[in-house]
């Protein structure tokens, strides 16, 4: 887990486990901080920017519901959000990249269907709504300190995750964190990361 910092000083040992999958609350996570990026728990206020970016003409044509979200599904998916404990989005920050040196959303992913029991989760809705973020090696760089705080703050032994056969520079992304394909079917392909084989 190198290179997790969270804002309140405490390491990832001092975290307790998190409840079973039943529990009524999300894990706890503070904001973790990486050499350039941070990330946070999405926040109701977040709404407009992640919406403006998952509509996007090209990031949309990546998920498996390709159509325009209106304000009012967005609005609506976030009150379904609030109420699932065993899912997590996270806006990815980072600071400077336009020369000014203020922190900046750029983007998001999330950890879903945690199952702590059996050690699973699925890894997702990974996006840079920000242009000039795209090829700075964010995407990673935020993918690997989300996987690092699963793996240990969580205790997962297994993620996987979906995505479209085409989606060439997303397969290379998860093929240099160690995913591997499972199996392929429909234009999806499915991929997973083993805690042990990472």
């Amino acid at each position: 887990m190198t290179g997790i910092r969270r804002e309140t000083g405490r390491t990832a040992s001092d975290a307790a486990p998190q409840a079973v999958p039943t529990a009524t609350a999300k894990p706890l996570l503070d904001v973790l901080r990486g050499p350039r990026v941070r990330l946070r728990p999405l926040e109701e206020g977040d709404l407009p920017l992640t919406r403006a970016w998952r509509n996007r003409d090209d990031v949309r044509c990546w998920f498996r519901t390709t159509a325009p979200i209106s304000e009012e599904q967005h609005r609506d998916w976030w009150r379904g959000y609030r109420g699932r404990p065993d899912d997590l989005v996270l806006v990815i920050e980072a600071r400077g990249l336009d020369g000014s040196g203020a922190v900046r959303a750029l983007g998001m992913l999330s950890i879903y269907a945690i199952n702590q029991v059996a050690g699973t989760a699925e890894f997702g809705r990974l996006l840079l709504g920000e242009r000039d973020a795209s090829g700075r090696g964010l995407a990673i760089e935020a993918t690997r300190l989300l996987l690092d705080w699963a793996w240990t703050d969580l205790g997962l032994r297994r993620v996987t995750l979906e995505v479209r056969a085409d989606n060439r520079r997303a397969i290379a992304l998860y093929e240099r964190l160690g995913f591997s394909v499972d199996s392929e079917g429909d234009g999806w392909l499915a991929m997973s990361l083993d805690a042990a084989t990472r």
